[in-house]
């Protein structure tokens, strides 16, 4: 959501709180930056407090940063806002497929965790809808960006309240000796007691397996297959990101504008396309992961 909804806000907060151009890039780009940094501490976290308890910490700083700049009046405070919100997505894009990944059925968990990111992508498509109807619907820049940001904070709020039905990663409760308490939890993932036991013999080994383990030796791996799969991964990661992908979602309006479109509410409407084609594009490839296989897919999308 806060992807897609900075598309609406950004304008807005241009022409409320006049930002220079490069004022205007350092909110926008700053995000992913302190969220890139925070993730490397994501999974300490997770394996000191808890899957559930360091979601729930996500959530909590990503809504304080929220807070904050729907409270801003200048850049400074904006800047901080931004800086506390990228924290929480930081930890919040490590820990929540980490623990989906470790509370459903082995069969279940690739389709799952490919789900969470067609969720992302509905969530983008959220915030340019949102900010289309606050848009359209909302006198002044000013309150018009606060409101678009202000409604950020209900969905980490939601995750809060959810968090409380659920139970804790039957995994991380085995990795620190709470094995009676993952039994159950996995008893309820799994109806089959013999695969239950399975389960629980897999992850002692997974968990053995870690603890002989270094980041060294994940970074700098002794075989060749392994350092091929490294770099590949890194270099797909990383151009991803630096084909500039996720820029022409925050700057689909400016891109409008340059385009000839001058009406603010207009150029918010033709981004609205946009969220739809990357949802369709996610809808059509998780289906397809398991039948046609990863590479072809991922080919057809480099191409694309």
């Amino acid at each position: 959501y806060d992807v897609g909804i900075m598309a609406g806000a950004l304008p807005n907060m241009v022409e409320d709180l006049q930002l220079s151009t490069t004022e205007e890039e350092v909110i926008a780009g700053s995000l992913n930056i302190v969220a890139g940094l925070c993730a490397v501490l994501a999974g300490y976290t997770a394996d000191k407090l808890g899957r559930k308890k360091a979601l729930g910490i996500a959530c909590i700083v990503f809504a304080l940063g929220a807070g904050v700049m729907t409270a801003a009046t200048n850049f400074a405070i904006l800047f901080i806002g931004r800086i506390i919100t990228g924290v929480g997505v930081g930890f919040g894009l490590v820990i929540a497929p980490l623990y989906l990944s470790e509370v459903v059925p082995p069969e279940k968990r690739g389709f799952l965790v490919c789900l969470f990111d067609v969720i992302l992508n509905v969530g983008i498509l959220e915030g340019y809808i949102v900010g289309y109807a606050v848009q359209v619907s909302i006198n002044g820049a000013g309150t018009r960006w606060r409101l678009m940001i202000a409604i950020a904070i209900l969905p980490p709020l939601m995750i809060i309240a959810g968090l409380f039905s659920l139970a804790e990663s039957p995994r991380w409760l085995m990795q620190v000796g709470r094995e009676s308490e993952a039994l159950v939890v996995m008893s309820k993932m799994i109806p089959d007691p013999d695969a239950v036991q399975k389960l629980q013999r897999e992850i002692k080994d997974v968990i053995a397996a870690e603890t002989s383990n270094s980041y060294s030796d994940v970074l700098c791996p002794d075989t060749r297959a392994l350092k091929a799969a490294l770099h590949i991964s890194l270099g797909l990661a990383i151009a991803q990101q630096i084909t500039g992908s996720e820029a022409v979602i925050y700057y689909t309006p400016e891109i409008m504008k340059s385009a000839g479109i001058s009406n603010q509410s207009e150029q918010m409407l033709w981004a609205l396309p946009v969220g739809c084609a990357k949802l369709a594009g996610e809808l059509v490839s998780v289906p397809l992961l398991d039948t046609q296989g990863r590479r072809p897919m991922l080919l057809i999308g480099g191409v694309n």
